[in-house]
């Protein structure tokens, strides 16, 4: 994992770090800067190491900690080339004029790298887009969130418990 973190050019990695507020009820995302990658690398990766693959569909990976009720969901590719790939199942474009977003992986990178993605609405009305038209991945993912949410998540993990993933 710190190879990865270390010999990844700035821009291309981000990791998210997501968790529930259950007096909120809310899910909360928050994608760590250079400086908690920084401050990762200086504690080690060791967090990651207790943790077990459990149970993968849909281009996403979830993993839980071998001693505690923690998971970790990896979207697996990048996230632009997963709802890229998303959109294309469903035969949805970004650069459609509802959304206004730039074609291609590079054009759509440019605008998910930036501090104010939460604020573009083309952005926003694509995502929705997914959902609302069950692309695989994003259904995928909102429901591994409403099993974590309800406290049910551990069935995917002990279904594939004596399985291989």
């Amino acid at each position: 994992m710190n190879n990865l973190i270390e010999n990844t050019p700035k821009g291309d990695l981000a990791i998210f770090v997501c968790g529930y507020n259950s007096k909120q009820f809310e899910t909360t995302v928050q994608k760590l800067t250079d400086q908690d990658l920084s401050e990762l690398l200086d504690y080690g990766v060791d967090i990651f190491f207790n943790i077990n693959r459990c149970y993968s569909e849909n281009n996403l990976i979830l993993k839980k900690h071998k001693d505690f009720q923690q998971y970790l969901i990896l979207i697996c590719p990048e996230i632009e080339k997963w709802l890229l790939k998303d959109a294309m199942v469903i035969n949805l474009d970004p650069a459609d004029e509802k959304f206004g977003l730039p074609p291609g992986l590079k054009g759509f990178r440019s605008i998910s790298k930036t501090q104010d993605m939460d604020r573009n609405d083309g952005f926003k009305r694509f995502i929705k887009a997914l959902i609302n038209n069950n692309a695989p991945s994003v259904s995928t993912l909102q429901s591994w969130l409403d099993l974590y949410k309800s406290g049910t998540i551990n069935n995917l993990c002990s279904a594939c418990s004596q399985k291989p993933t």
